[in-house]
Formats: structure tokens, sequence, C-alpha cells
């Protein structure tokens, strides 16, 4: 018959400390994850919005240069030119849809961060576990991040619009 003592304490505490080192190890790399996740995150979105600004506030600055030329050259009637100079309110907004994605892509990233930051750390398999306020912080993550992205889009949509604009104010000039 085997013997069915349990193990001796040494083998228990070291059993013990090996899965404490395991926790430690699994919260430190939660932590690392959530820090290095919004870092990369901030830049590519960052850099995504800039974009979109960038792309109407120059289409904006395209059309009033365009209508400064219009206008110097005396050729065509002023009242012609209100169609055109009206396509700068669509870029305007696409400037504004932009500035306001890149304030949602900022509060994703910090809801992912807060929901790995709010999550459960224990001393047991999983050693990370989510609570109600980390699960929270995740649905509106994934809420920034769907009104971000939709900011996004409606700026390029709305630059898009804007174009097709100029070019039908253009095709009716005298």
């Amino acid at each position: 018959m085997p013997d069915q003592s349990p193990p001796p304490f040494e083998y228990q505490k070291w059993t013990h400390e090996l899965k404490l080192r395991d926790a430690k190890r699994a919260h430190d790399s939660a932590t690392d994850f959530a820090a290095k996740v919004n870092a990369a995150a901030l830049d590519n979105a960052n850099l995504a919005m800039r974009t979109a600004v960038l792309i109407n506030g120059g289409a904006a600055v395209s059309v009033l240069a365009f209508i400064g030329g219009l206008i110097s050259q005396g050729k065509v009637p002023l009242a012609s030119l209100i169609p055109i100079a009206a396509s700068l309110v669509w870029f305007a907004v696409g400037v504004a849809a932009a500035t306001l994605a890149m304030g949602f892509a900022y509060l994703t990233n910090y809801s992912i961060a807060s929901d790995v930051v709010h999550r459960r750390k224990q001393w047991e398999h999983p050693y990370i576990v989510p609570t109600v306020r980390s699960r929270a912080w995740r649905c509106a993550a994934i809420f920034f991040q769907c009104v971000a992205i939709i900011g996004a889009l409606a700026s390029l949509v709305l630059f898009v619009y804007g174009v097709i604009e100029i070019k039908n104010a253009i095709g009716h000039l005298p």
C-alpha cells in the first residue's frame, strides 16, 4: 500500500513559493501589457486623427486660396463663389469630427488601462480575475472605441463630401 502521508513541509513551502513567483510574474505582465498597449494605441490613434485633421484643414486652406485667386482675378462674380465657400463647412465639421475622435481614442486607452488596473490580483491560479469595475471599464472602452472609429470615418466622409461639393460648385461657375 502506497504511503498516503502529506508531503514534507519543505516541499509544500517550495511549491507555495513557486506559485507566488508565478503570480507575481502574471501581475507584472498584466501591468506592463496595460502600459505598452496604452502607449501604442495612443500613438496610433493620434497619428490617424492628426492625418484626418490635416486632410480637412488642408482642404479648407486650399479652398480659401482658390476663392482668393478667383476674387483677385475679378473674372467670376462674388455671388458665384458662395457655393464654393459653403463647402468649407464640410471641412470644418470634418476637423471637428477628427478632433472629437482623438478625444474618444484617448478615453478608449484610458478605459483599457483602467480595466487592467481594476482587475483583482490573487496568489492562486488564475492570478488575475476580472471584477465588476474592470468589466465596466472594458464596456466603456468598447463604447469609446466605437465612437472614435465613427468620428474618424465621419471625418473622412466629410472630406470626400466637401470635395464633391467643390467639384459641383466649380462646374456651375460662369
